[in-house]
């Protein structure tokens, strides 16, 4: 009357525990590591946004510096993003820009021109 028959059927089930706790730990840190890139990426595209909404609206109040629109486009690109959208109506800027992750793109939108009398 020992317990030898069931001592042999658990053999290893501790060795399939350990597996399966580390497959989820891994599962964990590869959800973890694309969360933040997503969030990294989404800042990334707002600096971007805010960085070519000044250079548009600026370019609109000094012409010599070309198109507002043209270097917008050239400072998102610059800052890793990609402009998506771009208006300059009386001096006021809006801006949209992206930057790819493995989820989707990140997205943001920035204005600038200026201020509200």
């Amino acid at each position: 009357m020992g317990n030898g028959g069931r001592a042999d059927r658990e053999r290893g089930s501790g060795t399939v525990l350990v597996l399966g706790v580390v497959g989820a730990g891994l599962v964990l840190l590869v959800m973890i590591a694309l969360l933040v890139g997503v969030v990294r990426a989404r800042a990334q595209a707002q600096t971007a946004a805010d960085l070519a909404a000044v250079a548009a609206a600026t370019a609109w109040f000094d012409p010599v510096r070309g198109d507002p629109c043209m270097l917008a486009r050239r400072v998102a690109a610059e800052s890793g993003a990609a402009l998506v959208a771009c208006a300059v109506n009386d001096g006021q800027a809006t801006v949209s820009a992206t930057v790819p992750t493995p989820l989707g793109a990140a997205f943001a939108q920035a204005r600038a021109g200026p201020a509200d009398r």
